[in-house]
């Protein structure tokens, strides 16, 4: 699971279950509002086993969330069926 959060305030903004969903929303709101809309805020990655990393902040969101959904979509081809989303 992926999570935007705002790094002034400290809010979860949203959540996705997958990587492609993130980068669906994320690149949306790019191209609605610009690329400052991901100033203020930064990617974290949720494990199933709860643990959360950060993966990336600001416009660096943009490069992680489209090489993570490229990596999803290359294991769904591969098999799918064992596509890890969390």
């Amino acid at each position: 699971m992926y999570e935007i959060w705002h790094s002034r305030t400290n809010n979860m903004m949203d959540w996705f279950d997958t990587a492609i969903e993130a980068e669906s929303v994320i690149v949306d709101a790019i191209r609605d509002q610009g690329q400052s809309v991901l100033s203020d805020v930064y990617l974290v990655k949720v494990e199933s086993n709860g643990d959360a990393s950060p993966v990336a902040e600001g416009e660096a969101m943009l490069v992680a969330i489209k090489r993570l959904a490229a990596e999803e979509r290359d294991q769904a081809a591969a098999g799918g069926g064992n596509r890890r989303v969390g």
